[in-house]
């Protein structure tokens, strides 16, 4: 979905440089302190926090989840460490996909998690 119509085009030419921060972890507040009237670093920063939350969430529940299958049933605790590495590089890919949106101009959501707005 692109939502480049709610922006306006100076906005966009005057945040694109800077709001490819967003989609590198906590990074993500560099765009958001520098630029905070931006509607269009807004959009960006509130996609990269969404990505962010999404790691770090994924990454703890992942990491119990397979230290408590290893445990239980070892082969379990390897197919979560091998479906975990499927899931940080699909995360990975949508970091790419942000900065490669936010470089051209483009207000494009996320695949999967680009629907869940944090800030307003």
């Amino acid at each position: 979905m692109d939502n480049n119509v709610q922006f306006d085009a100076q906005d966009i030419e005057k945040s694109k440089g800077l709001v490819w921060l967003s989609y590198l972890g906590i990074l993500f507040l560099i765009p958001m302190l520098a630029n905070k009237d931006s509607a269009y670093t807004r959009f960006h920063v509130n996609q990269g926090l969404v990505l962010f939350l999404s790691e770090l969430v994924l990454s703890i529940a992942l990491n119990v989840l397979a230290v408590i299958l290893t445990m239980a049933v070892p082969v379990l605790g390897i197919v979560i460490s091998l479906l975990s590495g499927l899931i940080y590089l699909a995360l990975f890919i949508f970091a790419i996909m942000g900065i490669i949106n936010s470089v051209q101009g483009k207000a494009k959501q996320l695949p999967i998690i680009g629907k869940i707005q944090i800030l307003k």
